[in-house]
């Protein structure tokens, strides 16, 4: 009933700064995570496994997993250090912009890429046309989570917006009317 792994159980795995488990649990009718409380790390579970977001390279976290069936309850530990900025393939957050099309003004806010969408609090926010050329650079006060941007001076054509959390730069690509 232990879980099938492929990670070390004695040592901290190295882990990337969003990542996804994939384990299996034969045998098992109900598979629980328990992890940390740690406000700068964000896991959610989903099924059997879960996503885990790193806000800085050197974070570690120790996840508990039990597993049950009708002979009992196994408890395993995991323990993973977060060692790269790398997202191994998973986009831990994303720009939501709306509307889109916009014409003068358009609402942002930078979520959790998964079926909660917390949003994330941001300290920049970049417009870039299509030849690179920074047509907006506008900061915010900590804590800012959503913002309205005024884009009505910017010509009609097909734009970058990047935001930075204080980690990492997300982009979307946004149409101005």
């Amino acid at each position: 009933m232990i879980p099938f792994y492929r990670f070390d159980l004695d040592t901290y795995n190295a882990a990337c700064i969003a990542f996804e488990t994939k384990i299996s649990a034969p045998g098992s009718t109900s598979v629980t995570w328990n992890g940390p409380s740690d406000p700068d790390i964000y896991w959610l579970q989903s099924g059997d496994n879960i996503f885990c977001s790193f806000s800085a390279v050197g974070q570690t976290a120790v996840f508990t997993v039990a597993s049950s069936n009708s002979c009992g309850t196994t408890y395993t530990n995991y323990r993973f250090k977060c060692t790269t900025t790398t997202s191994c393939g998973i986009t831990p957050l994303i720009v939501i912009i709306a509307p889109n099309p916009a014409k003068s003004t358009m609402n942002v806010s930078l979520v959790h890429n998964n079926i909660s969408r917390v949003q994330q609090s941001f300290q920049k926010i970049k417009i870039i046309d299509k030849m690179g050329n920074i047509k907006q650079n506008n900061q915010y006060p900590a804590g800012t989570k959503s913002t309205s941007v005024n884009i009505s001076l910017l010509a009609p054509d097909i734009y970058t917006i990047q935001i930075f959390d204080g980690h990492s730069w997300y982009s979307e690509k946004f149409i101005k009317n």
